[in-house]
């Protein structure tokens, strides 16, 4: 609508072919650069952006770069929807999963950032009141465990809970029971294992090693009171073959 042009426009003056289109309002001359602007856009094919420049929502940077994504960045990590209901409909049916796949490939971030916040909204029948715990071995694994478990009972001694768990297999699924017993029926404790090859890696005690595996075999028998799910790099697959159980 050029400058001159009637307000209101009588469209019936028009050829029918213009009534079909959108119109841009130069009355006013060719001076406001917001219309000028839409003219351009036009001619060009290209959508408007908004007339006041947006102001950043956040806070941080939603690229991790090299780092994993944990569950406080759950709101930044997209793209892994099918694996998370993979990794849900597992734990519906087994008590323990394994996620394994090459160094670098996200193994930690879809644990931590997809299924762990994907628990914590009830995805699975009352998994919201679930008590979840996270972990990596270290050097010492049945005392990284103990370090982990004491999160969800601090009044409990650190030093005896680590005795319970040196002095029997058991230890863990006891622990566990113990910690659930004010939780609804069905209620399970989560315990994620990170970056498990380093029981391999950094761990060096072959006792304390077959310690640790032996706690979460326990937990995980049928009916038991765990969920243990573990990330490993694929190259040591042919490590934990080593321990059939």
């Amino acid at each position: 609508l050029l400058p001159g042009a009637p307000n209101p426009l009588d469209t019936a003056t028009l050829p029918a072919f213009i009534n079909l289109r959108s119109r841009i309002n130069l009355r006013e001359g060719f001076t406001a650069p917001r219309q000028f602007q839409h003219l351009a856009n036009a001619v060009l094919g290209v959508a408007m952006g908004p007339s006041v420049p947006a102001e950043p929502e956040l806070a941080e940077s939603p690229y991790r770069g090299l780092e994993p994504f944990d569950a406080t960045h759950a709101e930044f990590f997209f793209g892994r929807g099918a694996e998370i209901r993979k990794l849900l409909d597992k734990l519906r049916d087994a008590p323990f999963v394994a996620v394994i796949g090459p160094s670098g490939s996200g193994k930690s971030s879809l644990v931590l950032a997809g299924l762990i916040p994907a628990l914590r909204n009830d995805q699975l029948p009352g998994s919201a009141a679930w008590p979840i715990v996270t972990m990596v071995p270290g050097p010492h694994p049945v005392e990284s465990l103990a370090v982990a478990l004491d999160t969800l009972n601090p009044q409990r001694s650190r030093n005896l809970l680590l005795e319970e768990l040196q002095g029997s297999p058991e230890g863990l699924r006891l622990e566990a029971t113990a910690l659930l017993r004010e939780r609804p029926r069905g209620a399970r404790l989560v315990l994620v294992v990170d970056q498990f090859e380093e029981i391999f890696t950094l761990c060096r005690d072959e006792a304390e090693r077959d310690a640790f595996l032996n706690l979460l075999l326990a937990a995980v028998e049928p009916d038991g009171p765990c969920l243990v799910v573990i990330t490993m790099r694929a190259d040591f697959y042919p490590r934990i073959t080593e321990y059939p159980a």
